[in-house]
């Protein structure tokens, strides 16, 4: 999709943008609006890179990020699912949806499984 790269080209250096001016502030309050800008702007470019690589998946809660390391990725939302693959502290995931205690998600490249729901936040 051209139209979307060409977006991408033009929005990605205002993230870095943003994150400057959310580095330069000191009053608190101005601070958390800067940072609420640079995670919008986050969304926007892993929205867009979604859509370039045809990755869209059929629900979403939010793109979080992984808090703990080697996280289970299971086929189903249990511990008796058998495990599919780990995931590391700090990779970048979609939340798909919330059941009970598990959280689904797909990581880069459209591999999906299930995770503990207190091992993902949601960022944006």
């Amino acid at each position: 999709m051209d139209l979307v790269n060409e977006i991408q080209a033009r929005e990605a250096p205002l993230a870095e943008l943003y994150g400057q001016v959310e580095r330069a502030v000191s009053n608190p309050t101005a601070r958390q609006l800067a940072l609420q800008m640079l995670r919008a702007q986050r969304f926007q470019l892993a929205t867009l890179d979604l859509l370039a690589k045809d990755q869209v998946p059929e629900k979403f809660h939010c793109f979080g990020r992984i808090t703990h390391d080697d996280v289970n990725l299971r086929s189903g939302p249990s511990a008796r699912e058998p495990r599919t693959g780990t995931l590391q502290r700090g990779t970048m995931v979609i939340v798909q949806e919330f059941q009970g205690n598990w959280a689904h998600v797909q990581v880069s490249g459209g591999k999906s499984g299930w995770i503990f729901k207190d091992y993902v936040r949601c960022e944006y």
